[in-house]
């Protein structure tokens, strides 16, 4: 009984250590250091606030602060969609979908 228990915290860490992980690892990142969205930003958490933030929002208003967070709160939706297909596949097709939203639209705007 005592080994199954440790087999079992040793998996839930492994998957946890997987999420973790950045993908995009040498992919040459040509946004401003200070504009990225980190890897991690695109989790279940951030992804659900980003949600729920956007429901909340007038998409077509023209306050140019409301647009800019209609934007972040997207790429964050998106970002964490693309992130969990290459969890969940680990498919080359996958993590060049992700690397490419990564390192071209994973930016704040503000």
């Amino acid at each position: 009984m005592r080994f199954k228990k440790y087999i079992l915290i040793l998996i839930s860490f492994s998957s946890v250590s997987v999420v973790a992980e950045d993908i995009c690892v040498g992919w040459e990142n040509p946004i401003e250091p200070e504009m990225r969205m980190l890897e991690s930003l695109f989790n279940e958490k951030e992804y659900l606030n980003a949600k729920s933030r956007l429901a909340e929002l007038d998409k077509d208003s023209q306050d140019v602060m409301v647009q800019f967070a209609v934007e972040n709160f997207g790429r964050v939706i998106k970002g964490y969609k693309l992130r969990m297909k290459v969890i969940e596949s680990n498919s080359e097709e996958s993590v060049k979908e992700f690397c490419e939203f990564y390192v071209t639209e994973a930016f704040y705007h503000d």
